[in-house]
């Protein structure tokens, strides 16, 4: 007879084993990952220069050098200081700019870095968001997603992070309206779908709208989340049936927000450009679609400066097969729309986040590269969602295949980021794709000027004037050249003709005054430097010259007027204190002889 084994009873571990990383673990791990991804796409934009429009936002702007402008930046367009006016609202991006220079002041490498570490954070809430949606659907529809949520969000975010097309708005300085708008957008979505107080989106939507104007659109978002995964049963019936409730916040704010943007302008802003009528910016913004499109997929060629010529007509080849392969990706996402979630909120997501350029109102452009900074989210997350759930069996190929597109998009990132370098290395190559650009040459003119290169400078602003015969500021850089080589007649001759096609150029009135002065044509000069002061009160350098004009005409009451003037802007001007100095002394001298000039009165 065997003997029986005992037999023992193992109660199951409730301990999860230590090599297992716990939720929170892989979502710090995840973190890592990404910021990691994004330093070393973008490490190299670090040491690259301001280019472009950042001599304009942050070279010139006067309102980012002293905290006592936090105010003025909320009740001003952008571009207050750069010598130009626009309706552009763009609060948070000026607030952004005088954080950075209070600690780097003009070393472009600090505001390089702020880009960079904004775009890494939207990548981190993009993450957090597309986990939440992607489970949000998985718990309702799990039928349609067999594949980890966490999988599916850590690809699209990272190839979103890296792709070039991004670099528009990441490596360029001047690009960080887009970054700033989107993050409080993921935010917005975020909290819409997670957070308990209601307030919250609420708060981010409205820091979106003063970071940039296409967020009006993002109660749209709200509605396409809850088009995918509104809950099944009376839980869903009593959803919907608040949804007027939930939105009605939103929609008081749009209206008042669209009100106030249409009805107040700020002074001196140009309209936007409506020449072209209503259906050809939409048979333009159906081409830029599919152009944008390609460009994410296969992302060569890239240009700051691309352009598309506006489409009149439908009896055009590339017209028709944009319509045509819009019209059926219509039909198909309306075919998929109950049987794929996931696809069909990313396409909802990209059309709805496209709206603000798709030029049914006049923006001023008919395509641009930055466009996709917050409707590609859309577009990657259908690629990720078809490679972890659809393409391919087994999921090491789907790690394989997104592994490779990340190394893949990021090596072109890092080799883009080098094109941005610096203002000559960035108008040459964007020269390269568009090289009948006249702002191209002109700006391209204007970095070779800056380093001197006078000769250089000359060939590219006459290319820009051959191609624009009214570039006003072509006409008046040329002059400066001349004026720096002393000769005056062929500078005023510039000068006037660019304030002949452009009357409110405020430094060329300024350089006009000072040629005639040099001249001797003093009553000139002074009207010049009166126009620029109408057109710019804190014009420091145009007091200045008023103070030395005066000062030759023998007026030493008002030079001395003027030359207070100056310190009152520029107080660490010495050479407007030396001038003080002197016209007193001059003064003193006048009163003396005056003096002895005097008749004796009788005793």
């Amino acid at each position: 007879m065997t003997k029986r084994r005992k037999q023992y009873h193992v109660e199951p571990s409730t301990k999860i084993p230590s090599f297992i990383p716990t939720p929170d673990t892989y979502r710090w791990i995840v973190i890592i990952v990404i910021i990691a991804v994004g330093i070393a796409a973008y490490f190299n934009t670090f040491f690259n220069s301001f280019i472009w429009d950042d001599e304009l936002l942050i070279l010139r702007n006067e309102y980012i050098r002293s905290w006592s402008h936090l105010k003025d930046i909320f009740i001003t367009d952008v571009h207050r200081f750069g010598n130009i006016r626009s309706n552009f609202y763009r609060p948070t991006q000026t607030l952004s700019y005088m954080i950075d220079y209070t600690f780097w002041k003009y070393n472009p490498m600090g505001y390089h870095i702020s880009n960079a570490l904004i775009h890494i954070t939207n990548a981190v809430i993009l993450y957090l968001l597309l986990f939440s949606i992607v489970d949000h659907i998985r718990r309702i529809w799990p039928q349609q997603v067999s594949s980890s949520n966490k999988s599916i969000a850590l690809t699209a975010s990272l190839l979103w992070l890296i792709h070039p097309i991004h670099t528009q708005c990441t490596s360029y300085i001047s690009g960080r309206a887009d970054l700033l708008c989107v993050t409080f957008i993921l935010l917005a979505v975020y909290a819409y779908i997670n957070a308990k107080k209601r307030y919250l989106p609420i708060i981010f939507f409205l820091l979106a709208l003063i970071s940039k104007e296409p967020a009006i659109i993002t109660p749209l978002l709200f509605l396409a989340y809850d088009a995918v995964a509104t809950p099944r049963g009376k839980e869903g019936y009593k959803y919907s049936r608040n949804a007027f409730r939930r939105y009605l916040p939103y929609i008081v704010i749009v209206i008042v927000f669209l009100i106030v943007r249409s009805s107040i302008r700020f002074p001196g802003a140009p309209f936007a450009d409506a020449k072209v009528d209503l259906y050809s910016r939409l048979l333009t913004s159906g081409r830029a679609i599919i152009i944008l499109l390609g460009l994410l997929v296969w992302p060569f060629g890239l240009n700051m400066s691309r352009n598309i010529p506006w489409e009149l007509t439908l009896i055009n080849a590339k017209v028709f097969a944009s319509v045509a392969a819009l019209f059926a990706l219509f039909i198909y996402t309306v075919s998929i729309r109950r049987k794929e979630k996931v696809i069909f909120f990313g396409i909802l997501w990209f059309f709805i986040a496209y709206i603000p350029m798709a030029n049914i109102f006049p923006v001023n452009a008919n395509v641009s590269e930055h466009w996709m900074y917050l409707p590609s989210i859309g577009f990657f997350l259908i690629v990720s969602y078809l490679i972890w759930d659809k393409l391919f069996k087994y999921k090491y190929l789907s790690f394989a295949v997104s592994a490779s597109l990340v190394i893949f998009y990021g090596t072109l990132t890092v080799l883009r980021n080098f094109d941005w370098k610096n203002e000559v290395t960035f108008y040459e190559k964007t020269l390269k794709s568009t090289p009948n650009s006249a702002r191209v040459h002109y700006n391209l003119g204007n970095a070779y000027g800056i380093k001197g290169t006078f000769e250089k400078a000359m060939e590219h602003y006459k290319i820009a004037i051959d191609l624009k015969p009214d570039y006003a500021e072509a006409y008046g850089n040329m002059g400066i050249i001349f004026f720096r080589r002393g000769e005056l007649d062929r500078a005023i001759e510039l000068f006037e003709k660019a304030n002949y096609f452009k009357g409110d150029l405020v430094e060329n009135h300024c350089n006009l005054a000072m040629a005639y002065e040099k001249k001797g044509l003093l009553d000139k000069a002074r009207r010049e430097f009166e126009i620029t002061i109408e057109l710019k009160p804190n014009h420091y350098l145009a007091y200045n010259g008023l103070g030395i004009v005066n000062a030759r005409m023998g007026n030493y009451k008002e030079a001395e007027y003027y030359f207070s003037k100056t310190l009152e802007y520029n107080p660490s001007d010495e050479s407007a204190k030396n001038n003080i100095k002197r016209i007193q002394e001059l003064m003193k001298e006048q009163e003396a002889q005056s003096e002895q000039k005097a008749p004796l009165l009788p005793e």
